[in-house]
């Protein structure tokens, strides 16, 4: 064996790119690789299974896991000799999956049993730093996380469906209970917004002041207005990310819910809503946004919105003022790939204009063609004054016109244009249908980003 195969520096970097399979094989080489490569190996699981099997191999009855006998000593350091290895688990159980016979039952039972007669209070997985929890249609096992979770859990993300509410309710009861626990992301998916599972999760939200990403969505609040009233002023004050739902009645009731999250969340970043009225009012203009603009430390901003909001050139510039340092704007209709601003293709350079640091805009472009003519070859003098304000060469890359419609003999304007405003050479545009196979709607948008590509080789002299 080469020397430098038994530096420690060395072999940390070679593991880090190894897959498990030949982690298994080198943890059998050596000494001092069976240290090593172990750490790498179960850094990140899938599954609970396999440590389950090292430490306390479980039995099957009557469809679920279950332990017998005792707990030994040596069995216990076995199980933390790999535990204590362990920083991210990621565990998926699908209802479907469940049905198949080759997939074993959830072990909810052995986890529980083992938390109760082990050894001391020492935590199951005591270094672990990141859990993302799947249970489709399998609510119930929702409390069993805790079990796995320790002081040292920063990121927590679970994702469960159905309508059984103490499940929830029960786990953010224990959640709140961790001594210890400061996370700096956390993530509930899949409730269905009742009031009583928004409580505990107030309760919980309270103690965690050090959470810096929340995302907690949910398809539609049974109760909108106690929910509501519950969480938002409960927010972590130090939060930069939130991702959630507001439903509101009538303007007044959508401006007061905005005033409390963006005066509570002063260090905020990054704003994702997904904007629901349950009224007569809706979001159509620029006035409707008003209430967003009250953070100019905002970098990112994703609206979801049930109607087209109408923005004129002055309404861009003044969103450019109020956010002076937006990097990925998108506002786009429910259930929808579209934007919900359609503008001129032109508009593009009030864009450029008012957002210099912008790295990312998802927009509904109309065709170039029924935009005024600034581009031609019949008159050299027009071409050579026409020189538009360009985006931020080294920032912006992503120019998402979703299922904008461009024609066949618009392509060349369209590149010509775009090639002048977007000088990244990582630019790219997206557009509904990208991955699949092209079609009528999508060659045109294809064909118009080879065109920015050469467009842009050509000004760089290449």
């Amino acid at each position: 064996m080469h020397e430098a195969l038994g530096i420690y520096e060395i072999l940390n970097h070679i593991f880090s790119y190894s897959p498990k399979r030949d982690l298994a094989v080198a943890a059998r080489v050596s000494r001092l690789w069976s240290n090593i490569a172990p750490d790498y190996l179960w850094r990140q699981m899938d599954s609970v299974f396999p440590l389950l099997k090292v430490g306390f191999p479980p039995v099957e009855m009557d469809g679920e896991w279950v332990l017998t006998g005792r707990i030994e000593p040596q069995n216990w350091e076995r199980f933390q000799h790999y535990a204590r290895r362990i920083r991210s688990l990621k565990h998926t159980i699908n209802y479907k999956d469940r049905l198949k016979s080759s997939h074993k039952p959830s072990p909810r039972q052995v986890w529980s049993t083992l938390a109760l007669r082990r050894p001391g209070i020492d935590p199951l997985l005591p270094n672990i730093q990141e859990i993302s929890w799947s249970a489709s249609g399998d609510i119930n096992n929702l409390p069993h996380v805790i079990h796995f979770i320790s002081s040292s859990l920063k990121s927590l993300t679970i994702t469960v469906d159905g309508t059984d509410v103490g499940s929830p309710c029960r786990f953010f009861d224990a959640l709140a209970g961790c001594t210890g626990l400061e996370l700096e992301n956390l993530s509930f998916e899949g409730s269905d917004g009742d009031a009583k599972v928004a409580e505990r999760l107030a309760s919980f939200l309270k103690g965690q002041q050090k959470l810096k990403a929340l995302l907690i969505p949910s398809d539609s609040y049974a109760e909108p207005r106690t929910t509501q009233d519950m969480l938002f002023p409960n927010l972590p004050i130090g939060l930069r990310e939130l991702d959630t739902r507001v439903e509101f009645y009538e303007k007044s009731d959508y401006t007061s819910r905005l005033q409390t999250i963006l005066q509570r969340l002063p260090d905020l970043r990054v704003l994702r809503l997904v904007l629901t009225s349950n009224g007569s009012w809706n979001l159509s203009d620029f006035e409707s946004l008003s209430p967003l603009l009250q953070n100019p430390n905002l970098e990112e901003l994703k609206l979801w919105v049930s109607e087209e909001i109408h923005l004129t050139r002055s309404d861009i510039h003044a969103l450019g003022r109020a956010l002076p340092n937006m990097a990925r704007l998108q506002l786009r209709l429910h259930f929808s790939t579209s934007s919900a601003v359609r503008v001129p293709a032109t508009w593009l350079e009030d864009f450029a204009k008012a957002f210099p640091k912008l790295q990312a805009l998802t927009i509904r472009l109309d065709n170039i063609r029924t935009s005024p003519p600034l581009l031609t070859t019949a008159n050299e003098e027009q071409v050579k004054a026409f020189n538009p304000t360009a985006f931020n060469p080294t920032a912006f890359r992503v120019l998402d016109v979703g299922g904008s419609v461009l024609s066949e003999e618009d392509v060349p304007r369209m590149a010509e244009f775009l090639g002048l405003l977007c000088l990244n050479p990582l630019f790219e545009i997206v557009y509904h249908g990208k991955q699949r196979a092209p079609a009528d709607t999508t060659v045109p948008w294809r064909d118009t980003e080879a065109m920015v590509k050469l467009i842009q080789r050509s000004n760089s002299g290449e």
